[in-house]
């Protein structure tokens, strides 16, 4: 059986799951780069159903990276309150700024870009990448282990086979 027949078997029965079982959740309905971003950040320790509130508090004061960019600490500090581990809003800041000077405003695409960051990590790197049906680098053991079940590679190769983007 090829790669791609084995893939199909993997890929229609979960975006089929996916489908029928997915929440509605604001950053999916309006998937940009900015709100995917966003989202992911607020999401690292904290339950979906708690960051609903703050999401939405967040992008109504701050609707792009512009803004972002632009806001006055006390002010982000305050739309954070409640979600801990400030440095994470302030290295968001320091991305939008960064995204403003260099890139124009525009969410960088390119892997080494997105990566150089300040406050990207390889688990949100990879969700900006999945957002645009990017090649992307597996990072979950556990996910790893069930694409080795579903693909033609041994989980004993050497992993930087699987470091390469798939």
């Amino acid at each position: 059986m090829s790669i791609e027949t084995r893939w199909e078997y993997v890929v229609d029965p979960l975006l089929d799951f996916y489908d029928s079982q997915r929440r509605i959740l604001p950053w999916r309905e309006e998937p940009t780069p900015y709100h995917v971003w966003v989202s992911e950040i607020m999401l690292q320790q904290t339950r979906v159903e708690a960051v609903k509130a703050y999401y939405k508090r967040f992008m109504d004061a701050l609707p792009d990276i512009r803004s972002l960019a632009e806001a006055e600490e006390e002010m982000l500090l305050k739309l954070w309150e409640g979600l801990g581990y400030y440095n994470r809003v302030r290295n968001m800041q320091k991305a939008a700024q960064k995204i403003e000077e260099e890139y124009a405003g525009k969410f960088p695409e390119n892997y080494e870009e997105i990566k150089a960051l300040p406050g990207i990590g390889n688990y949100t790197l990879h969700r900006q990448f999945i957002l645009d049906s990017q090649p992307f680098r597996l990072t979950d053991s556990r996910k790893r282990t069930d694409f080795t079940l579903c693909l033609p590679i041994r989980h004993t190769d050497n992993r930087a086979k699987f470091d390469q983007p798939v």
